[in-house]
């Protein structure tokens, strides 16, 4: 086996005829600088090592990818992807023009790389994953690496919840998932879960080998059981909204019927009583400390958009703001530092412009994402083939995003840049395949019996 075919997997000379890549590139210094980035951010290994901070691992990964990304050779420009870009970009540079524009402060040095390192991670995720193959192994690492997370908090769970003497006291404290970062804390933890619940219950229903499709399932259910016993209440409204999509839209209703039955058992058997009473009381939210403490922040924030209409007050100048000119009486300055939902987060911090340009980007998600599955529906593609449930997978995943985190400020969080990186990634695949489709006739055409080839080659 010669070195090429070791990294690419050739075309038939019908594929280069009908102007198809001469190679699917598979192995390459831009994926692995991406997986190695994944790694570093995943598992947030400068903190728990501190003596790596000076290192900048996450920056050097991240670099490493994006240059590779640059120099390798990638499909054309798939519809959607162009517009999809271009509001990131647009939403970047109202991100930026707010915060020098920042009436309170300016942009926290924490937040000064976190910020333009999410939006840059979308154009590396769309241009490296661009093939089924590369999807597979960089969806595989993802996983695997939240499947870590899971299992550290489902152990945490059943550690302590046992020792606990007030369940009620324990649920309010929850589940965190190990490390500072972006799964600090149980509603943190829980968007978290819900964005990979949402992946791993489409992946599990694709027509795939068995040892995918029990890892999925492996995946599905550590996440499905983690959002039972978190201690966040969002993620139970996300995680329920993923199930009931599923069940609605899923081509295969006897496994959508059973992913339904076995979260609803899990209700009643497996979440702690005491979240069902937490729900009960949100019922009366001005009875429910943490409740009302939401509402108000909520109350501050549509009050600081109202006065900064236009940009509003800075990224990540919330908690700044609030504290000098929003004061919550029943609310010490030192609490809530956030808003504690997406939606304000945004409107409050970006404005109305902001706002325009955030939800562009989530509506062009979906329009990509659905023009997908439409697309492949017209080839006559079964609803099991994996770019079909990868699609359905992103847009579950985005939807247990938006649900869950209407609780809880994770707007400058990885999980919706990397699920755009993606849904572009899957455009650029799926807009290769449709081409060879038109031109043999067949929807499992001689591009996807070279990715089967390919896996072999792996």
């Amino acid at each position: 086996m010669t070195l090429m075919s070791m990294h690419t997997a050739p075309c038939s000379a019908n594929q280069v005829a009908q102007g198809a890549p001469a190679e699917i590139v598979l192995w390459g210094p831009d994926l692995l600088g991406l997986l190695f980035y994944v790694f570093v951010e995943y598992t947030r290994i400068a903190i728990v090592y501190p003596a790596l901070a000076p290192l900048q691992l996450g920056k050097v990964s991240l670099l490493a990818a994006l240059t590779g990304s640059l120099f390798s050779r990638t499909a054309g420009q798939a519809e959607g992807n162009r517009i999809m870009k271009f509001l990131i970009m647009l939403l970047g540079l109202l991100t930026l023009v707010s915060g020098l524009l920042a009436s309170y402060g300016v942009i926290p040095a924490s937040d000064l790389w976190n910020i333009p390192e999410q939006l840059i991670i979308v154009f590396v995720i769309g241009r490296v994953v661009a093939n089924d193959w590369r999807a597979k192994r960089f969806l595989f690492v993802l996983l695997l690496l939240m499947l870590k997370v899971a299992q550290h908090g489902l152990r945490t769970y059943a550690v302590e919840h046992a020792q606990t003497t007030d369940e009620m006291a324990f649920v309010r404290f929850g589940i965190i998932g190990g490390g500072r970062g972006f799964y600090d804390n149980s509603a943190d933890l829980g968007v978290a879960m819900c964005v990979m619940f949402g992946l791993a219950v489409a992946l599990f229903q694709a027509d795939i080998a068995r040892k995918w499709k029990m890892y999925f399932l492996l995946c599905a259910s550590a996440f499905g059981a983690l959002i039972l016993v978190c201690g966040s209440r969002g993620a139970i409204v996300g995680g329920a909204a993923i199930v009931l999509a599923t069940t609605a839209r899923s081509a295969r209703k006897s496994w959508a019927l059973v992913i339904l039955l076995t979260f609803v058992i899990g209700i009643f058997f497996l979440m702690p009583h005491a979240s069902r009473d937490r729900f009960k009381s949100a019922e009366d939210y001005k009875n429910d400390e943490t409740a009302n403490h939401r509402v108000e922040l909520w109350m501050a924030g549509l009050r600081m958009w109202h006065d900064y209409p236009i940009l509003g007050v800075g990224p990540a100048n919330f908690a700044y703001v609030r504290a000098a000119g929003y004061r919550i009486a029943a609310m010490h300055d030192s609490e809530a530092y956030v808003c504690h939902s997406l939606y304000i987060q945004v409107l409050s911090e970006l404005g109305t412009l902001g706002s325009i340009a955030a939800a562009g980007v989530i509506l062009m998600f979906f329009r990509i994402t659905g023009r997908i599955r439409r697309h492949l529906r017209e080839c006559k593609v079964d609803g099991r083939d994996w770019q079909f449930c990868l699609a359905s997978g992103l847009q579950l995943a985005m939807l247990g995003y938006l649900v869950s985190g209407a609780f809880v400020s994770v707007f400058w969080y990885p999980h919706i840049w990397v699920l755009c990186g993606l849904a572009i990634g899957l455009n650029t695949a799926v807009a290769a395949r449709l081409e060879l489709v038109a031109a043999n006739g067949n929807p499992r055409s001689a591009l996807l019996r070279s990715l089967e080839g390919a896996h072999e080659l792996a």
